[in-house]
């Protein structure tokens, strides 16, 4: 449940980060697509649906940001998510369908988070950052192992490779 923020006796707009992206996912997630962002308003709706909404969906996205900076990573690939993954749920939701992104690749973990532009809000004069964001766990790479020639390397059923 998101509770609304009261400063000085008024609402402060906020933007709360939510959906199946923030529960668990790692960089095979972001290749196949399908997780979801959630973007929750309080004290603030979306603009109007339709062409108003449509004109900010690429701004919403562009959000959407990385802690890391590696070549195939978050940043660099986001400019391949279409704008029609962004939907106006309703007035204070927007929901966020992250397509595949097959050269998406990272060697370490990244931490995005996410917001909302002035320009797509009905209220606010400022863009607003999201509380809570998500984490994009790195998979370990596979790395190939080459022998001299004539090595006699036998693997016994223990598993331990030994050396003659």
């Amino acid at each position: 449940m998101v509770l609304p923020i009261l400063w000085g006796g008024q609402n402060v707009p906020f933007v709360a980060l939510s959906g199946t992206a923030t529960a668990s996912i790692d960089e095979t997630d972001v290749v196949a697509g399908g997780k979801t962002v959630v973007l929750t308003l309080m004290s603030d709706t979306w603009v109007a649906a339709g062409s108003t909404f449509n004109a900010q969906r690429q701004a919403i996205l562009d959000k959407l940001v990385s802690d890391g900076s590696e070549t195939n990573g978050w940043d660099a690939e986001l400019s391949n998510l279409p704008v029609t993954d962004v939907v106006r749920t309703d007035d204070e939701i927007v929901t966020i369908t992250l397509s595949a992104l097959a050269n998406y690749d990272i060697t370490a973990q990244e931490v995005v988070s996410g917001g909302a532009p002035a320009a797509a809000l009905v209220t606010s004069g400022s863009d607003l950052v999201a509380n809570g964001t998500f984490t994009v766990a790195a998979i370990g790479t596979s790395s190939a192992i080459t022998w001299p020639e004539g090595s006699n390397i036998e693997w016994p059923e223990g598993g331990n490779i030994e050396w003659p």
